[in-house]
């Protein structure tokens, strides 16, 4: 033991000694390091020796001069002194500035010249790291520097030196200049350098100074010529990029001289008497120059600054100044075009002063502000261009005097008010007006026009909706004008008249192009417009209400190239003589109408056809073969939205000249081209998605190759198999979801390009591949709905781009990476469905959301005339016409779970859409308080977990959360009260949890949950639960009384006792306890469940109770694969089967119908495809419950289903079934109480009749998302129904008015019937019949009229995208007192908002936008 503590002792003293000597040393570093600052002896004393230099000889008082220069003795401090930098690590004197050192007046005349400074320039080299020194207005002696300065040149550190403002200092300095080889700035300025320059070759002096950048010569006083004697040395001086010449009297030959400097970037020429014309030519060798001031030069004439002329020779330019030049002195000037350039600020009123000019532009520049009078005083202009700038304010009504104006263009800019016709009728000289996309408000008449003979061009084309064209006041006129090109888009043209096509147009033959679309124009298609003008090019109608048949001209017009018609109510078929009239059409553009009929062959002769848009539509029939065999000249094809059938893309394809095709939505089947060999290296887009195809993708997909590059292909939801082929192609979209691709996720795509990856709801097994670590582009990325297995890469949270995750149900394990937090963008994240364990990362915060918009609509230039029309004037005005064939970008679209729905996403709303989804795993411990932090947060679940704990308090501070799922957890304490500042929250899910106690106030949000988000939790209380909340009792706590026993003194006879008692007593607790807690109850059955299944599954016979027969609920796990039936061969009795939210794949065995005894089968939310056989779940009679809703299956639904009379529930939804919805199978359903047959691709007419008989019906839900699927309610005629609903969806289903069999209804409580074509008043009797109503959605149809009847329960009332009009009702509060949503918006609802709106204590969100309301908003 001594041994043992001497030796620690000796470790310890040697320690201690240690860490003494450690203190010495960094006691010695600290005495002796230099300081920062620090200052070297030789140099401080060369400071004071500058200092007493300078008090000699000017007998300066010592503490007025440099004060802080004072002498502590050796050591003391000088580099914290004024006028001084040092090097912070050598303490070397770095930087002396000692500019008016004795703050010397300008005026030194007249205040008394005291001499110049005879400085002794050697105490400048003890400076020897000096990189800059200015000496400038010190009147330096000059005598002294022509012989001193070139000591200068043995600081080879030194780059800047400023020796202006030094009046004495001469010409005679330059030879010791060109020895300070090391300077880069050299700032000569104001000084007396003088006399004619160069003189002697002294100038060859300075092209010593290889370094120097900046050269400052201003106002030194030369004059002559700027000739240089051997000016190839000049070149030597190939750094100079700042030359400062102003204020001297060099002749106009300087600027020839200076082409010798190709390098300078800023050249200052300013006050240089140069009296010439702008020296454009002489300048256009110096290729860099930014920066150009020839201000104060007397420069003749003024620049021709056209497009494509004097300025083009000078690219670089970024700034000129030309003050006080041509403006005060061009009398005579008559052309001023100064377009195409980034001038900003207002025009100056100074412009009257130029009488003279006829011809005016200052088009494409930065020009704002109002215009100024001054324009008023140009008598003689002719032209005026002041399109593509900012001005703004109204038009001077003083323009009317410009009667000489013959072009006029104001266009692409910011004026306001409105359109004074006596300001237009004045100038009757106009040939060309373009008074389009400006902010114009209120009625124009166009008879304004009326007297202008000699008018061709006029564009109005507006930005709003409150401007409007007049075209029939006075009723009868005749225009004098014959118009070429008349632009009157989105103008309301006669919104007042009936919406006639303007009549004027009758008397008009020499058009070449008209352009009214986006108007509502109605009647016939106006054939005669083609017919009076032989010369017409382009007739744009898009989105206006003409109806009808497309009539041909009845001549042929050879001159026709481009014809759009989209977005109208153009019916009956496309005419089969189209070649005949219009042979040399190459824009055709017919989509958005309702044609029918097939594609005439005949449009395959259109030699010159380049773009044909025949989208959304009902054309039926094949595709013309010659379309993709041999058409040589098309380059992009839209046949999109369709009924098109055949096998389009099977056998010799060749497209070698298209750029875009779009094959979408239609019914097309077949294998894609296996035959083509060729490799499309023009093919940009391919659109196959939505159809029937089958096999494989070819290998030529797989080498698409855009124009730029770049490509993409959209192939989902079809028939497609086997392996994805590797290729050449460089995708930038690529999704090829709802397939049954298999086997391994290609790893060999080239991903460089690639933005939006779409795989999800294929068979694609494996791991993801490494590959994806090059997705560095990628801000989709889907691979959800797979059998993908193993961890979650780390490297997923490398792709900083990424907005969008999706990787739910697969069978992914391991925990959640970290690394998945540096995802700081991401909007959506989806793994649910998995397998993945762990507590959820708190980093999770990070993920902060998009900082700017990546999914915006974009669009692509797809067709242009270039200079289709150029008006004949000085200014050759040219006419571009607006874009026949707008082609936007592909739009994004993803389903995300929320609100618990599962609904797809598309375009720019995933710029707004955020949301986590880590349901349905087995993630652990607490939630996160971090959570609370993700603000911008629409979307949580974190249901179907083993988390436990307390609900984050801070969850409160989720702002924007619309839907919170928190259900099916181990959840404790009580529901923090915080939670009803949520005011956005519509879908709150806490049930089957272990909450306590009382639950929030039913303010706000929490007011509109119901039960249902609280069940499950028995120890809470409180509305909307029955169960009431009471006062704790007072527990008393026995006293403990001391007991001298000993604790080993054990009697046996009571030990056993009460051990039997005890675990009598924990058995009945344990049952109580699963009694009254359901979530426990449901734990301990699945524990059981998962016990049977696993001896079921090794052959063995479970010794469990028979009782377990009935029911097998196996929902919510991870079982993946097809479904395993024969393991349920042996439940003879099996009554209840329910699989539902878990992995499964393949299609629905057959043997399912062995099952004979059940009576409700469940299949949801799996991945399973296939169609559904006639016999298997037909022959399930005994069926009284069938869920198979989101998952893949496909196919027609069987005709044997009719067979199961027993069924009260059938839910299909969110799958993929085809063809007609039988009549016969629903009539014989009669017991069934809840129909759901939304999100298929069902088309064809469904009679609601054939539900009449159904007495227990109580909801229906029929939302589709196409517009093939039609719902008929009307036959047969007075057929009344025996049913009473609660629930009516019927969404998107092509009905034209309400349903008469609504009129029996009275216990309706939601209603749907959004985005139809339903037309008459608001339906009032419908709120009237159905008291309990409380959900009525009309969103998007042709309603018009108010609300008129009181409903206390109504609470949502969507009746966006209406026609309703008038005013915003005063007693709405008495209507409708409970209403918590009320959307009014996308109307013509006009006056002003009621105060009463603000008596809606209930209401928390309110839209009114795109109205015409005006007034101001209620202070309420």
């Amino acid at each position: 033991m001594n041994l043992s503590m001497s030796t620690v002792a000796t470790k310890i003293e040697r320690w201690a000694s240690s860490i003494w000597w450690l203190l010495m040393m960094m006691i010695a570093i600290l005495i002796f390091r230099p300081t920062q600052g620090g200052c070297i002896e030789e140099e401080r004393r060369a400071l004071l020796d500058i200092k007493s230099s300078f008090i000699n000889s000017y007998d300066s008082n010592p503490e007025h001069l440099l004060p802080t220069w004072i002498d502590y003795g050796n050591g003391s401090e000088c580099c914290d002194w004024e006028r001084v930098k040092c090097n912070t690590t050598t303490g070397h004197v770095t930087e002396l500035s000692l500019c008016n050192v004795n703050e010397i007046s300008n005026q030194h005349v007249s205040y008394g010249f005291r001499g110049y400074w005879p400085l002794n320039v050697s105490l400048f080299l003890h400076f020897e790291e000096l990189t800059s020194l200015n000496l400038s207005n010190n009147y330096l002696d000059g005598a002294i520097m022509k012989t001193e300065l070139g000591k200068l040149k043995s600081l080879k550190k030194l780059e800047i030196l400023d020796l202006s403002r030094n009046f004495d200092i001469d010409n005679g300095i330059i030879p010791s200049l060109g020895a300070l080889t090391s300077l880069k700035i050299l700032d000569l300025s104001t000084t007396d350098l003088g006399g004619y320059f160069p003189t002697n070759g002294k100038f060859y002096k300075f092209a010593a100074l290889e370094n120097l950048e900046m050269l400052d010569l201003t106002g030194c006083h030369f004059s002559g010529t700027f000739q240089i004697q051997g000016s190839e040395r000049v070149s030597i001086l190939n750094k100079l990029e700042i030359l400062n010449l102003g204020g001297n009297n060099f002749n106009d030959s300087l600027i020839t001289s200076l082409r010798f400097i190709p390098s300078l970037k800023t050249l200052d020429l300013h006050g240089i008497a140069l009296s010439r014309s702008f020296p454009a030519q002489e300048l256009a060798h110096l290729t860099n120059l930014e920066k150009l001031d020839l201000s104060f030069t007397g420069l003749k004439g003024i620049p021709n600054i056209e497009a494509n002329s004097e300025f083009d020779m000078l690219p670089t330019l970024e700034a000129l100044f030309l003050k006080t030049n041509a403006f005060t002195s061009l009398h005579n000037l008559e052309v001023l075009d100064l377009r195409e350039n980034n001038f900003v600020g207002i025009i100056p009123s100074a412009i009257q002063a130029l009488s003279s000019l006829r011809v005016v532009s200052f088009a494409n520049n930065k020009l704002n502000g109002s215009l100024p009078d001054g324009f008023c005083e140009l008598k003689n202009l002719r032209e005026l261009d002041l399109s593509d700038n900012m001005f703004d304010g109204s038009l001077p009504q003083c323009f009317s005097s410009l009667s000489s104006l013959k072009l006029l263009d104001i266009s692409s800019n910011q004026f306001t008010g409105k359109l004074l016709p006596s300001l237009i009728a004045n100038l009757t000289s106009l040939e060309y007006v373009d008074f389009s996309h400006n902010k114009f408000e209120g009625s124009f008449s166009f008879s304004s026009f009326s007297n202008h003979t000699k008018l061709e061009v006029v564009v109005f084309s507006s930005d709003n909706n409150k401007f409007e064209v007049e075209t029939e006041e006075p009723i009868g006129w005749i225009p004098m004008f014959q118009l070429k090109i008349l632009a009157l888009s989105n103008c309301n043209v006669n919104r007042r008249k009936g919406q006639v096509v303007p009549r004027f147009l009758l008397h008009q033959r020499e058009l070449i192009l008209v352009d009214v679309s986006h108007n509502s124009l109605e009647g016939q298609f106006p054939n005669w417009l083609i017919d009076n003008n032989v010369n017409l090019q382009i007739l744009n109608l898009r989105n206006n209400s003409f109806g009808g048949i497309i009539l041909m001209p009845l001549l042929t017009n050879s001159n026709m190239n481009g014809l759009d018609i989209s977005e109208n109510h153009m019916n009956g078929t496309i005419p089969e003589e189209m070649q005949k009239f219009l042979p040399y059409i190459s824009v055709l553009n017919l989509s958005r109408n309702a044609l029918s009929g097939v594609i005439p062959s005949s449009i395959c002769n259109l030699s010159e056809l380049l773009i044909m848009d025949l989208s959304d539509n009902e054309l039926s029939g094949e595709v013309p073969k010659e379309f993709l065999t041999n058409h040589s000249q098309i380059s992009i094809l839209k046949l999109s939205r369709n009924k098109l059938h055949g096998q389009v893309l099977s056998g010799n394809l060749r497209l070698g000249n298209f750029r875009r095709i779009h094959l979408d939505s239609n019914n097309f089947t077949g294998e894609i081209g296996t035959k083509s060999t060729e490799i499309y290296e023009g093919l940009s887009v391919l659109d196959i998605s939505n159809n029937f195809f089958t096999g494989m993708i070819p290998a030529w997909i797989s080498n698409m190759r855009g124009v730029d590059v770049r490509c993409e292909l959209l192939a989902r939801n079809n028939s497609l198999e086997g392996s994805f082929p590797c290729g050449t192609a460089q995708f930038s979209f690529l999704d090829i979801s709802q397939n049954s691709f298999s086997g391994p996720i290609p790893s060999c795509l080239d991903l460089q390009y690639m933005e939006h990856l779409h795989l999800g709801s294929n068979r694609f097994t494996g791991s993801v591949p490494n590959a994806f670590r090059n997705l560095t582009n990628v801000l989709t990325l889907d691979i959800g709905n797979n059998n993908l297995s193993g961890m979650i890469p780390e490297f997923l949270g490398e792709l900083s781009k990424l907005r969008i995750l999706l990787l739910r149900k697969n069978n992914f394990s391991g925990v959640i990476p970290k690394q998945l937090c540096k995802l700081s963008n991401a909007s959506l994240i989806d793994v649910s469905y998995n397998s993945l364990f762990g507590s959820i990362p708190s980093c999770l915060q990070n993920i902060t959301g998009p900082v700017h918009l990546a999914f915006i609509e974009k669009s692509l230039m797809t067709y242009s005339i270039m200079s289709f029309y150029t008006h004949s004037s000085v200014l050759n005005k040219m006419f571009y016409p607006q874009r026949l064939n707008w082609m936007f970008e592909t739009q994004d679209e993803v389903r995300f779970t929320t609100k618990s729905l599962s609904l797809p996403y598309k375009g720019d709303i995933l710029d707004i859409m955020s949301g986590l989804d880590l349901s349905c795993n087995k993630l652990t411990s607490e939630i996160p308080e971090e959570l609370g932090l993700l603000t911008q947060i629409r979307a949580l679940n974190l249901s179907h977990n083993q988390l436990i704990g307390p609900i984050p308090v801070n969850f409160s501070n989720l702002a924007n959360i619309e839907s919170l799922d928190l259900s099916s957890n181990g959840l404790t304490g009580k529901l923090p009260s915080e939670l009803i500042k949520l005011t956005s929250l519509s879908i709150f899910n806490v049930s089957h949890n272990n909450l306590s106690g009382r639950l929030p106030e039913m303010k706000s949000q929490f007011g509109t949950f119901t039960e249902a988000s609280y069940e499950g939790n028995p120890l809470l209380c409180g509305p909307p639960l029955e169960k009431k909340c009471t006062t704790n009792s007072q527990v008393t706590h026995p006293s403990v009384e001391e007991d001298n026993d000993k604790w080993y003194d054990i009697n046996m006879t009571s030990f056993y006792g009460s051990s039997s008692s005890t675990c009598i007593v924990v058995l009945f607790g344990f049952f109580a306890l699963l009694y009254i807690n359901p979530h426990w109850r449901r734990r301990w059955l699945d524990w059981v469940e998962d016990y049977k299944l696993r001896f079921v599954s090794e052959g063995l016979q479970p010794k469990m109770p028979i009782f377990l027969d009935f029911v097998l609920l196996l929902s919510s796990n991870g079982f993946n694969g097809t479904i395993p039936i024969e393991a349920f061969a042996s439940f003879q009795h099996l009554e209840v089967l329910d699989l539902s939210w878990n992995s499964f794949v393949g299609s629905i065995p057959l043997a399912i119908q062995a099952l004979s005894s059940l009576r409700a089968l469940s299949f949801s939310e799996n991945n399973l495809d296939g169609s559904l056989l006639d016999h298997g779940l037909c022959e399930l009679k005994n069926l009284h419950e069938l869920d198979l809703s989101n998952n893949m299956l496909h196919g027609t639904l069987p005709q044997c289903l009719k067979n199961l009379s027993s069924l009260k529930f059938l839910d299909i939804s969110l799958n993929r079934f085809r063809g007609i919805l039988p009549l016969s199978l629903v009539a014989n359903l009669t017991s069934l109480e809840y129909i759901d047959f939304s999100h298929n691709l069902f088309e064809g007419s469904f009679s609601f009749s054939s539900l009449s008989n159904h007495i227990k019906l109580q909801s229906i839900r029929f939302r589709s998302d196409n517009d093939k699927f039609e719902v008929e309610t009307e036959e047969p005629v007075g057929w009344i129904p025996m049913f009473q609903l609660e629930i009516l969806e019927l969404s998107n289903c092509n009905m034209k008015m309400p349903p008469g069999f609504l009129l029996q209804q009275h216990n309706l409580r939601q209603v749907d019937m959004s985005r139809n074509s339903l037309e008459g008043h608001f339906p009032n009797w419908l709120v009237k019949n159905n008291m309990y109503l409380e959900r009525l959605v009309l969103r998007n149809n042709l309603f018009g009229g108010m609300p008129l009847y009181r409903n206390a329960n109504m609470k949502w009332l969507d009746m966006y995208g209406n026609g309703m009009i008038g005013t915003i009702p005063d007693d709405i509060p008495k209507f409708f007192p409970n209403i918590r949503y009320l959307n009014l918006s996308m109307n013509s609802l006009s006056g002003v908002i009621s105060s009463s709106i603000g008596e809606l204590s209930q209401l928390w969100i309110l839209g009114l936008s795109d109205n015409e309301l005006s007034g101001e908003v209620p202070k309420g």
